[in-house]
């Protein structure tokens, strides 16, 4: 398993490939934000799950492939 409290972002021209071979991992990010041009594959048998996002928990402007598996977006209620 990977846990990031902050921000991961994926640059235009990027990605993120999260589906390792044979990968049961799963991921915690704080906030995944995805520019134009850019790509992340979830893993396909865990899970990706973003919660903590100050202004943005989850920001798709390029591609976001759930690849089979689950994406679990959690953002606690403002107190």
């Amino acid at each position: 398993a990977i846990n990031v409290n902050g921000e991961v972002s994926v640059a235009s021209g990027g990605a993120l490939d999260l589906d390792a071979a044979s990968s049961d991992a799963n991921y915690s990010f704080g906030s995944l934000i995805i520019a134009g041009g850019g790509t992340v594959v979830a893993p396909s048998h865990g899970t990706l799950t973003v919660n903590q996002g100050s202004t943005y928990v989850l920001r798709n402007l390029g591609t976001l492939n759930a690849n089979g598996g689950t994406i679990k977006v959690d953002r606690p209620s403002a107190s």
